[in-house]
């Protein structure tokens, strides 16, 4: 695991989390306008990072890692986490477990599925194979490029900023093996997250499950400094999704 970090370390610390399979660079494209208000640490888990040779075991020890990151560095204390999808998992995980505290988590377009152990391997040995392809060749399958191709200019850059996440387009990602893919989908099924956190629904981003952008930075930056504790959002259509967090 790697943190990189970015920015003016004098400012309020905020640790960007990636989805499922996603890349630390997806969070490129927002760093310059965070880095107006935060100092930014970009987590980039086991498994999935250019600059070594690892694999992504399970959440639980992903946390460990993040806690002793933040303990060491941060005396146990940083201002604000963000996580995407599975990031999101993670960001109500490291509060759960109350080892490092946290001030404001801000949860985007996490499911917060959960199964049993038979169920998540089924699931999981269903995802590796297409996953682990489209990871290596940084490719889509043709008849995902066929409907990419017929999307209008706003949905296809919608489209083409989600994909960025995962490292589409970008000559692919040889160094994720599939075991990571597999641990990671199946630790984020059996990983047990309570529920209780504040939540908030944000209907108006249309976009923001896959995308964070300027208007999403500086509606996070607005809550922040409103109190509370954790929110999730999520795009209109994805609205019943809110029933998983109970």
């Amino acid at each position: 695991m790697k943190f990189y970090e970015s920015g003016d370390s004098s400012k309020p610390v905020i640790f960007l989390f990636p989805g499922t399979c996603c890349l630390y660079s997806s969070f490129e494209h927002v760093l310059d306008g965070l880095h107006s208000y935060f100092y930014t640490i970009t987590v980039s888990y086991d498994g999935f990072d250019p600059n070594e040779k690892t694999e992504f075991y399970s959440m639980e020890d992903e946390c460990e890692k993040i806690e002793q990151e933040i303990k060491k560095k941060y005396c146990g204390r940083i201002k604000a986490a963000y996580g995407c999808s599975l990031g999101g998992s993670l960001v109500s995980l490291l509060i759960q477990r109350k080892r490092i505290h946290i001030e404001h988590g801000i949860i985007g377009s996490s499911d917060m599925d959960e199964t049993g152990k038979l169920v998540a391997k089924i699931q999981a040995s269903m995802v590796v194979p297409f996953m682990y392809k489209m990871a290596h060749t940084g490719a889509l399958p043709k008849y995902m490029q066929k409907k990419l191709s017929k999307a209008d200019g706003a949905k296809k850059e919608l489209y083409n900023g989600f994909l960025n996440m995962f490292g589409i387009g970008k000559g692919g990602s040889p160094w994720i093996t599939k075991q990571s893919i597999y641990n990671q989908f199946y630790s984020d099924l059996v990983t047990k997250v309570q529920h209780g956190y504040a939540i908030l629904v944000r209907e108006e981003f249309s976009c923001l499950e896959f995308y964070m952008n300027r208007d999403t930075i500086n509606w996070i930056l607005k809550k922040l400094n409103t109190g509370g504790r954790t929110w999730s959002i999520y795009q209109r259509k994805s609205i019943t999704m809110v029933s998983a967090i109970r």
